[in-house]
């Protein structure tokens, strides 16, 4: 090999290296996420004709809970609420339907949640929310009686189809360290069989 094509093998050889080096950069630079890149930012207050559902997510696992737990196309806003990291979701109309996403969440998914009522002026965006409320988990044993389970095997979903067929608020409970959903509780059996028989008939 002579002195000349030692030369060009060194010219190849490191523009090579420049071009597997570029390439490394920016095909990294295609797989950073940018979501970690910033900060949350502060979450807007709701507009004057919608209500907002603030559900506190502090960790990511808690975050993919809720993901999971909400169908596909609703849209979750991650962001910062009174030093908390929520998700939330805007749109909501009515408030009565957004209560029952908070307690679906509450109950249900086992998150705290609740609704931000729109103000009755214009709140400047850099207005904080209002504190949320003050939610503790208190359970209480059911006492004798018979109660009517439903095994919802960790499927939020399994809740709202139920409460919309019963037309009520169903309760979650444990039994042998297994969560269920609370159809009814009562002293009477008739009126947990009655409840039974119906429940079979959804």
């Amino acid at each position: 090999m002579n002195h000349t094509q030692l030369q060009l093998n060194k010219f190849c050889l490191g523009g090579l290296k420049t071009f597997m080096a570029s390439a490394f950069l920016y095909l990294s630079s295609l797989t950073i996420d940018t979501n970690y890149a910033f900060a949350l930012e502060t979450c807007q207050p709701p507009a004057s004709d919608e209500y907002l559902l603030v559900i506190i997510t502090e960790t990511s696992a808690a975050q993919d809970i809720v993901r999971r737990s909400l169908p596909p196309d609703i849209i979750i806003e991650v962001c910062r609420y009174i030093d908390q990291t929520v998700s939330s979701i805007r749109g909501f109309d009515d408030q009565d339907v957004a209560s029952d996403w908070a307690r679906y969440i509450q109950d249900i998914v086992g998150l705290s949640a609740y609704v931000v009522k729109p103000s009755e002026q214009t709140t400047p965006s850099d207005t904080p929310l209002p504190a949320p409320p003050e939610i503790g988990f208190n359970p209480q044993p059911l006492g004798t009686g018979f109660a009517v389970l439903v095994d919802y095997n960790n499927q939020p979903e399994i809740a709202l189809q139920l409460e919309r067929s019963l037309g009520r608020n169903v309760g979650l409970v444990a039994y042998g360290q297994k969560p269920f959903l609370l159809v009814t509780y009562t002293k009477n059996r008739r009126a947990a069989t009655n409840s039974l028989l119906n429940l079979s008939d959804l």
